[in-house]
């Protein structure tokens, strides 16, 4: 889910206003979270220090203004890691953010193929007391003699040929870490969300999701993750939006996330 196409002031600052806005479906949320994707080229220091052309318009100081714009707007622009949130009711949640995808043509954010970002070194992610896990890119499920089967059943990283584009050192992070809620967008085919099951500390059941319903999916506890791939651009070629994911997160009294209550919003627009 990049926030514009090729990066730009005028463009973050668009995302901005469309983020800031209030939603036609009554809901106002305490909180508004962002991360970038791959083509917020100028977010990403690095990427924008080793591209700058001379002689052209490009701006060395971009990267800043451009987090400057965030950081003096309702936008909370995540940093690259784990935060946690306390509500005013006195609830709270800890979210990891990953805004980093495997190479891709050059794009901003990209680890190279043998990089493992996620499980290993100081910036791994923590195997305890994260809730929600936001990254841009999906992840890749594998195959093993004991569940053969949960790959082929896996759609959120699939392309419109079939092909499956997530990677798997991501996936290995969420089936250690188990978040309640993982999201994430980049492959606009694989738009949906399905839930997996743990069983054993490995995933065992992989199920649709379908909303429209009152009762949507029901999560018990650890047992279960909420995997949603939100994208809201349609697969190259397609008109049209995809309608945003509603999901409802129970916090318990012991003011961590419990359950995943309903989930609504598949669609287009």
């Amino acid at each position: 889910m990049h926030l514009t196409m090729i990066g730009g002031l005028s463009n973050y600052g668009k995302a901005i206003a469309h983020l800031s806005a209030s939603p036609s479906s009554g809901v106002n949320p305490e909180l508004k979270l962002a991360i970038p994707g791959n083509h917020d080229v100028s977010l990403d220091p690095k990427w924008w220090s080793d591209n700058l052309l001379e002689g052209e318009d490009d701006d060395p100081e971009e990267s800043e203004k451009a987090r400057e714009l965030f950081q003096n707007s309702e936008i909370k622009w995540l940093e690259e890691g784990t935060h946690t949130f306390i509500l005013r009711d006195g609830r709270s949640f800890t979210i990891c953010a990953r805004p980093s995808t495997p190479e891709f043509n050059g794009y901003a954010f990209s680890y190279g193929e043998e990089e493992d970002r996620f499980n290993i070194g100081k910036k791994a992610v923590p195997t305890e007391g994260v809730d929600l896990f936001l990254t841009h890119g999906p992840p890749k499920m594998m195959n093993t003699p004991d569940r053969e089967g949960l790959l082929e059943r896996y759609t959120l990283d699939q392309e419109r040929d079939g092909k499956h584009c997530g990677c798997e050192k991501l996936w290995r992070a969420v089936e250690r870490v188990k978040p309640l809620v993982h999201c994430f967008g980049h492959i606009h085919e694989g738009h949906g969300a399905q839930m997996v099951r743990w069983q054993e500390g490995k995933a065992t059941v992989l199920q649709d999701v379908k909303v429209g319903n009152d009762e949507g999916a029901r999560g018990e506890k650890r047992d279960d993750a909420l995997l949603v791939n939100a994208a809201i651009s349609r697969g190259h070629g397609q008109e049209g939006l995809n309608m945003a994911w509603v999901v409802e997160l129970g916090l318990s009294e012991n003011k961590t996330p419990e359950r995943v209550l309903r989930v609504e919003g598949a669609g287009t627009v």
